[in-house]
């Protein structure tokens, strides 16, 4: 039961589909190359929830959006599937293309850190 509520207050980011053009180009989905972006998000989120909500809080079972604490939503804000959301997949794309890779191309764990740390340093 313990392991089932820390499970279910994990961060999911998983591959979309359909979203707002992640470049000019019109990478729509980030299927197939999202993958390091996608846990960087989580793990960085994670940290997040900790670091504001405490190691121990969980989220409760059946809960809606609307319910959840003004904070856990602000920390979702931040990796919202939209360009004007800080360190959304957009942004991380944007921020990978700045360190040599194109967008719908596989970052591996040092581009997504570099890319990352560029966003935060940015605000």
């Amino acid at each position: 039961r313990m392991f089932r509520s820390d499970m279910r207050s994990r961060l999911w980011f998983t591959y979309r589909s359909g979203l707002q053009a992640i470049t000019p180009g019109g990478v729509t989905t980030d299927a197939g190359w999202g993958c390091m972006l996608r846990s960087a998000q989580m793990m960085f989120a994670q940290a997040m929830v900790v670091h504001s909500m405490g190691r121990e809080w969980r989220l409760p079972p059946e809960v809606s959006y609307e319910a959840l604490p003004d904070a856990y939503k602000s920390i979702l804000s931040v990796f919202a599937d939209r360009p004007d959301a800080p360190l959304s997949i957009h942004n991380i794309a944007r921020a990978g293309e700045e360190v040599g890779k194109k967008a719908g191309q596989w970052l591996g764990p040092n581009t997504v850190c570099a890319a990352m740390q560029r966003l935060c340093e940015r605000g």
